[in-house]
């Protein structure tokens, strides 16, 4: 079967019919002849299906079942929580950290030969980070929140 083509607007109905019927993605895709992967893509989200993203943003967040635990937990304990913005890269200092463990790790275009040599790379790397280094990125947090909101959402240069 030829791959790349998106399912139609007539062909979408009748995937999602089918799977609501019981069927698997095996014989919706016999029945539709259509790829494995095409079907497989429209029914895992349906409604976001054929939209891309604007360009500059990063892909959007899905909802999973651990998102959600986390959710209902915030919310019976009524801690309040912002909207996710729109188009932002993750504010999540964490990330920012990562990014200093692989530069470290990878210094001067460093290769591991074993995965066990990484780890070890990774371990020592770790345990060299200046505490200083994680206390800055987490002071850095109302400084990012507020150009987030002044910026309405757009990405940031954190």
């Amino acid at each position: 079967m030829p791959r790349g083509t998106r399912l139609s607007l007539e062909e979408q109905p009748s995937a999602s019919a089918l799977s609501n019927a019981g069927f698997s993605v095996k014989k919706i895709t016999a029945r539709l002849g259509r790829s494995r992967c095409v079907i497989a893509a429209y029914l895992r989200d349906p409604d976001h299906y054929n939209i891309r993203n604007a360009q500059g943003c990063p892909p959007r967040q899905r909802k999973n079942s651990r998102a959600q635990k986390y959710s209902a937990v915030l919310s019976e304990h009524s801690i309040p929580v912002l909207d996710w913005p729109p188009c932002s890269s993750d504010l999540n200092p964490t990330e920012n950290l990562w990014g200093i463990l692989a530069r470290k790790v990878y210094a001067n275009n460093k290769q591991y030969r074993t995965i066990n040599e990484l780890r070890f790379a990774v371990v020592q790397v770790w345990d060299a980070i200046e505490p200083g280094i994680m206390e800055n990125l987490a002071n850095s947090m109302p400084s990012r929140l507020i150009e987030l909101i002044s910026g309405r959402g757009r990405p940031i240069k954190y």
